[in-house]
């Protein structure tokens, strides 16, 4: 009985613990349905800050990812590459590597098709470029290890004026490819040779009283060029002798030579002979832009205002600042005209003349005009010059027999005058 009893006894426990675990078992199967929604969601969350975090960080890591040209990772956006900070390529043309600005070392600039800058390249050396340009104190530039060198001449190099008078009037090179207009010595100071002294900037033979030049001076002779105009063996030939005796290089020309621009060019002196031959528009506006360009021009003249040199330089004078205005013709033989201020005395003493048949006078006004040949009160050869900055030279006599007659002219009287006209013409810049 007792035994039987124990047994339902214990039956009974058995059976509330099997029960009791029953429900606790169906408890945690709910919670845990419970936590693995709850671990779900929070997975699900915790993958989408996940994806989050790689796409704010998906540009820069050096890898090129879905819809990236490029990634450079810290360099991105940096000028020196060709890949922007959005990790695609910069367009094409992008200066990635600045140059020097000439053809020395030109711009790097991207494809649009590539990250990187391509390699810095330079121009071989002796390439020709663009520096200060060529001048006097500077001769043709050149790459240099891509660098343009404008090959400037040295400091104190002589230039301009200071070529030919290197002590009197000494300009240099500053070394940077200019010329430096320095002051000229004063008159009377030592040059070159022993005994020789600077006048106005050159230096002549002879010691001036102190402090003083001639002023009619001239700079000693350097390479002139005279273009003289054919007119059939009168007047041509007469004229190139006196431009040879000068040391002056000289050539007769046809009347064509007029009809271009460039035919001036490298001529310091016009001779126009003959006093018949029409000149027409375009010869008129070439012989006037040479004279404002500093030429000296000769225009042979006739005792009479319809003749062709008469005209011209009436209109040469009038048309550049001057005043002038034909007079009368002046008749008969005017031996004892008389060559006037420098043109009686430099470089050669020119007396009276001992030959001139008829002329023709006439007056001008203005700071360079001048009575060049004088005959008792009537002036009979002029010279103007125009102001500046152009400086030319224009001058006529009124009759052409003193140097053409073949028995009475280009006597020594006259060729020392026409000597005296021919040099102050070929300085017409030192005209006043």
């Amino acid at each position: 009985m007792h035994n039987t009893f124990r047994i339902v006894v214990f039956l009974l426990l058995a059976h509330l613990f099997l029960t009791a675990c029953g429900n606790n078992g169906g408890s945690d199967g709910g919670d845990a349905g419970s936590d693995t929604d709850t671990d779900t969601d929070t997975d699900t969350d915790t993958d989408s800050d996940s994806d989050s975090d790689t796409d704010e960080e998906f540009c820069g890591n050096e890898n090129v990812d879905n819809l990236e040209d490029c990634d450079l990772g810290d360099l991105n956006g940096d000028p020196s590459v060709c890949c922007d900070d959005e990790c695609q390529y910069v367009a094409a043309d992008t200066v990635c590597n600045e140059g020097s600005g000439d053809i020395c070392d030109q711009d790097e600039v991207c494809d649009g098709a590539s990250a990187v800058c391509p390699d810095d390249v330079t121009a071989a050396d002796d390439t020709p470029c663009t520096g200060n340009g060529v001048n006097e104190c500077s001769e043709e530039d050149s790459c240099q290890s891509g660098v343009c060198d404008d090959n400037d001449l040295a400091v104190d190099t002589p230039c301009d004026e200071g070529v030919a008078e290197p002590t009197c009037n000494p300009d240099t090179c500053d070394g940077a490819g200019a010329c430096v207009d320095e002051a000229i010595l004063t008159d009377g100071a030592g040059c070159t040779g022993a005994g020789d002294t600077c006048c106005s900037g050159y230096c002549v033979p002879g010691i001036p009283s102190a402090g003083t030049c001639d002023p009619c001076m001239l700079p000693p002779i350097t390479t002139i060029t005279v273009a003289i105009m054919d007119d059939g063996g009168f007047g041509d030939t007469k004229w190139q002798q006196i431009a040879t005796d000068l040391g002056y290089t000289s050539t007769i020309e046809a009347l064509t030579f007029l009809d271009s621009a460039a035919s001036f060019t490298g001529i310091d002196v016009l001779i126009y002979t003959s006093p018949y031959d029409a000149i027409n528009a375009t010869r008129r506006a070439n012989i006037e832009a040479f004279l404002q360009a500093g030429g000296g021009v000769y225009m042979q003249g006739e005792w009479g205002t319809t003749y062709t040199g008469n005209i011209e330089f009436d209109y040469l004078v009038n048309n550049n600042g001057g005043t002038f205005a034909w007079g009368s013709a002046v008749t008969g033989d005017l031996v004892g005209s008389a060559p006037q201020g420098c043109y009686a005395t430099y470089p050669e003493s020119a007396p009276s003349l001992d030959y001139f048949w008829y002329g023709f006078s006439g007056t001008g006004s203005g700071a360079g005009f001048q009575n060049m040949l004088v005959d008792g009160s009537d002036a009979i050869g002029f010279a103007y010059c125009l102001p500046a900055p152009d400086r030319g030279l224009v001058a006529i006599t009124s009759d052409r027999d003193w140097i053409v007659n073949s028995s009475n002219g280009f006597t020594a009287a006259g060729q020392a005058f026409m000597t005296n006209i021919l040099a102050r013409l070929a300085f017409a810049e030192q005209c006043e």
